[in-house]
């Protein structure tokens, strides 16, 4: 169903590409001259204001597409932050886009970074910043009743797999890069020497070895299987657990119910009762 703000958004998008700007100046005296932020205080309860600044968002966002001009995608760009920073819900509304869409506003943002737009680029960094934008498999969220079927949930997943995890260069394959695993292995190596050196020093259970090395390459086996296959590994820990080491506690415990201590209490226990029957006739 078509959103009845559709003619709204036009309106206010259309003056103000006719300025033939893409200044933000120029944008805010055409919302002001429109009046359009009393849209949003169109309703009769705060549930329909919400729903009425939803449908707002969504209207605009269509017009990111590049099927139009730059400068009727930059008037959207203005609208949505117009409209985000304007409204007075706790906690704010955000603008839902669509893989597909996100991608548009992504190339938009570049396109005008690259021509030097800095009032777009600002616009487009401080609704980033903001946490302004989220990303969905729907343009609305659905209820019970009104899901129809798995498409945008399955075009979602695959957006997160094509522009995210296809990405190579991703924070953690650098910092876990075998470079950097060679490093923490030799420095641990260095530090182990080091309390070797000072073993006396040390109390029982500071010298078993580290396999901090060996736990991070598995984190990075772990996270290249479940890109590829969604196949988890487990890793073959080859260090002394510590439930194996004894506790203080533990030790107390074991040494009051051992055979030893146990048949001393009953020894203490039968001379005390032989000492109360001797009192006990006298």
């Amino acid at each position: 169903m078509e959103s009845p703000f559709v003619t709204d958004c036009w309106q206010i998008i259309e003056l103000f590409s006719k300025l033939e700007t893409l200044r933000f100046a120029d944008f805010v005296q055409v919302w002001k001259e429109t009046r359009f932020v009393y849209l949003q205080g169109v309703g009769q309860d705060e549930y329909q204001q919400r729903e009425i600044l939803v449908q707002l968002f969504s209207t605009a966002s269509a017009y990111l597409s590049d099927c139009f001009p730059v400068n009727v995608r930059v008037a959207a760009l203005y609208l949505l932050y117009a409209l985000y920073n304007t409204q007075t819900h706790e906690p704010s509304v955000q603008i839902r886009l669509v893989p597909e869409m996100w991608i548009k506003l992504e190339e938009l943002h570049m396109q005008l970074r690259n021509e030097g737009h800095c009032d777009a680029d600002y616009i487009a960094c401080k609704l980033k910043q903001d946490k302004a934008l989220r990303l969905t498999a729907t343009p609305t969220q659905l209820s019970l009743g009104n899901w129809g079927g798995d498409i945008g949930e399955r075009a979602l997943v695959g957006f997160i797999h094509s522009h995210i995890l296809s990405d190579e260069s991703c924070l953690l394959l650098q910092v876990l890069d075998s470079d950097n695993i060679s490093q923490v292995q030799s420095a641990l190596v260095a530090y182990q020497q080091v309390k070797l050196n000072n073993s006396s020093l040390l109390p029982s259970g500071m010298l078993r070895p580290s396999t901090v090395a060996k736990e991070l390459h598995y984190i990075k086996e772990n996270y290249l299987s479940w890109r590829n296959q969604g196949i988890v590994t487990t890793p073959e820990v080859d260090t002394v657990q510590a439930s194996s080491v004894p506790s203080a506690r533990q030790r107390i415990v074991e040494k009051a119910f051992s055979s030893d201590t146990t048949s001393s209490l009953r020894r203490k226990k039968r001379k005390s009762s032989t000492a109360s029957s001797k009192s006990g006739k006298s």
